[in-house]
């Protein structure tokens, strides 16, 4: 069964202070095949002279499996720090709850719960202008019912920004 899905969404952005904003946004996913869901985000940044902490909460629904919805909920957090004009450092984090109707083969009705939980810290530097380099390490876990799955990444990754694209 193929579904499709629209959103319906209204937000706002609201400087609180020079340095603190928040934004927001609510809605609803309409799903082809029965399903509506809210859509819930809301958003605080505060920018520091030399740092910036952001946090980061919602609710988002989208289709899953034959005919069926999901909804997330997440909760995130950011710390950056400019060590120099080109370079920081910075942590972040990040857990999440998923609650699936699952309507398949092997299982039918059922709900699936899903949990995520992410923790790192990063190294970023200009190299160029044009040219970024990244150092990230995390560490993650993943639950779903009985089932368990743990890891560390650790990520090199180069940026290349063309300012007349």
């Amino acid at each position: 069964i193929a579904s499709n899905s629209k959103n319906y969404i209204a937000g706002l952005r609201y400087s609180i202070n020079p340095q603190l904003t928040f934004s927001g946004s609510t809605g609803i996913t309409d799903i082809s095949t029965g399903g509506r869901g809210k859509l819930i985000n809301a958003n605080l940044d505060y920018l520091g002279e030399r740092y910036s902490v952001s946090f980061t909460a919602g609710r988002n629904s989208s289709p899953s499996d034959i005919g069926q919805f999901q909804e997330s909920d997440s909760i995130a957090a950011n710390y950056n720090y400019l060590v120099s004009d080109k370079s920081s450092v910075g942590a972040d984090f990040f857990i999440s709850k998923n609650n699936a109707s699952v309507n398949n083969f092997n299982i039918n009705g059922a709900n699936v719960e899903n949990k995520s939980m992410r923790f790192g810290g990063y190294y970023a530097r200009e190299l160029t202008p044009s040219l970024q380099m990244r150092v990230s390490v995390s560490a993650q876990q993943n639950k779903s019912d009985n089932q368990k799955a743990d890891g560390e990444v650790v990520g090199l990754f180069f940026t290349y920004n063309t300012p007349e694209f």
